[in-house]
């Protein structure tokens, strides 16, 4: 007999997978042996309830029997409220229509996370995993949820269109995927193409936020995007990795299934999927270059590297504690990082860096201030370039010939600074730039370089008192001359 290699044995496939160790299970599943995944969460993978495509109702993209089966189990009291306002026989229809006007209008996402208001009365859409176990109420509440898988749901009021596979959370819509079959002659691709031309984004089904995210999906490989927009749709890959690669790991030779069942048996298992409600999915708003909101909305949703480094650190740091360092790296698994030894700080420390290799500048060596180079400052001093009385700040072959910023904080350049005449501000001061006088008066031009001020005649005046050093010449007889208003002078 030979294997079925259509597409409905794979769509089957993942219907059984969502559907084990639940009510509705498939025939045999019980007594199959499969190596079944770390569960994340409480809940193992699998536990939905399978639905037929006639329960779902195409205006209002629900599935009306499971919203209101967990409003009666979750919140009677509140349900009661609301039949004394709107009659026993019309709540029912009336809380349906609020329902999906809500999603509509602000998405399923934030219905899920907040809720809805009818009347004065609240609803919650969803109870999510709590942070422990000790109150049972929020526990009850929690196992409360309702997940549901539907095959070839007919989604279109206009045609008889359908899609392989819905999932729904508590009646509502979350995922859509579409499920091709290389044995067919058909691949993740041709899904793709598929949602591109054959799904038309003025469904309401595909309307912006009415669903989470839309995956493409073969036995090798899968792809989502969260928003349908005709030939412009952008799909991204969800996929593990393949030997450092794209792609998924082949399935071992000792395992049944498929390259992709990570998807269906971790991603979509049902504490996951409330955790990316909860915590991953997020709606932004686009911003122009100028940072202003467009008003643009979309919805990011996490591609699976991201997905398991985040869970698998929150799993280390329960059980290990928090306070622990990891490197992170995509191409490398997750592995813990010892912690640095604190710093040491006191006067030994040049004394320390010598002993770990670390050069230290001649000039630093009387503070013990350790380079901030050392490699560079090594070569320099091999090749005779180095330059103490610079603090091993810059060497004298980068200052030369054009001004210096160097600061001079140290080294034998503080007994070499200049004087400047300043005869109006009580005789000779402290030059402010020290280094660039130091340089100019090693330079072949005398200062030169100095665009800024007029060329001036460098013979010294009668009367004017001079003082030695390279600042007492231009500058000094210009700002006497300046102030004395000396026109004459200043021409020459």
């Amino acid at each position: 007999m030979s294997p079925d290699i259509s597409e409905r044995s794979f769509e089957e496939a993942i219907e059984c997978g969502l559907l084990q160790h639940g009510p509705d299970a498939c025939a045999g599943d019980a007594a199959a042996v499969r190596e079944t995944p770390p569960p994340y969460g409480e809940t193992p993978p699998g536990g939905y309830r399978k639905r037929k495509p006639g329960d779902y109702d195409r205006t209002l993209c629900l599935l009306p029997r499971d919203v209101v089966d967990f409003v009666l189990a979750t919140q009677p009291k509140e349900w009661k409220k609301l039949e004394q306002h709107h009659g026993k026989e019309a709540v029912r229809e009336q809380f349906l229509k609020r329902l999906a006007a809500e999603i509509e209008r602000r998405g399923a996402l934030e219905v899920l996370r907040s809720g809805i208001k009818d009347s004065g009365c609240k609803f919650r859409l969803a109870y999510f995993r709590p942070a422990s176990g000790l109150n049972e109420e929020t526990r009850r509440l929690h196992a409360a949820n309702l997940f549901a898988v539907v095959r070839q749901v007919h989604f279109s009021t206009k045609d008889e269109k359908s899609l392989d596979l819905v999932l729904f959370l508590n009646g509502i819509p979350i995922f859509t995927a579409e499920l091709k079959n290389p044995l067919n002659s058909q691949d993740v691709e041709d899904a793709i193409r598929q949602h591109k031309t054959d799904r038309d984004p003025r469904e309401p089904l595909f309307a912006y936020g009415r669903c989470l995210a839309h995956f493409a999906v073969d036995p090798d490989l899968v792809y989502v995007t969260t928003q349908l927009a005709g030939p412009r749709t952008r799909f991204l890959p969800f996929n593990q990795g393949k030997f450092g690669g794209a792609g998924n790991p082949p399935v071992p030779p000792t395992r049944s299934g498929y390259a992709t069942g990570y998807l269906w048996e971790e991603t979509w298992a049902p504490d996951s999927v409330l955790d990316l409600v909860r915590q991953f999915i997020h709606e932004v708003e686009e911003e122009d270059e100028k940072g202003k909101k467009t008003g643009r909305r979309f919805l990011i949703f996490p591609r699976y590297q991201q997905l398991d480094c985040v869970r698998k650190l929150v799993t280390d740091a329960r059980a290990t504690g928090a306070g622990q360092r990891y490197l992170v790296d995509q191409e490398l698994p997750l592995r813990p990082v010892p912690a640095r030894t604190p710093k040491r700080r006191g006067a030994d420390q040049a004394r320390r860096v010598e002993d770990a290799g670390v050069q230290v500048h001649p000039a630093l060596e009387p503070e013990g201030r350790p380079s901030r180079r050392p490699g560079r400052d090594a070569r320099r001093a091999e090749d005779g370039r180095g330059v103490p009385e610079h603090g091993g700040w810059r060497s004298a072959d980068r200052c030369r010939g054009r001004r210096c910023h160097c600061r001079h904080r140290t080294g034998p350049d503080r007994e070499r600074r200049q004087v400047h005449a300043s005869p109006g501000r009580g005789g000779a001061k402290w030059s402010r730039r020290s280094g660039r006088d130091l340089h100019r008066s090693e330079d072949a031009d005398g200062g030169g370089q100095d665009r800024l001020r007029r060329e001036l005649p460098t013979e010294p005046r009668a009367g004017v008192p001079q003082v030695e050093g390279h600042g007492s010449g231009v500058g000094g007889r210009l700002l006497r001359e300046e102030r004395t208003g000396d026109r004459e002078a200043a021409s020459r």
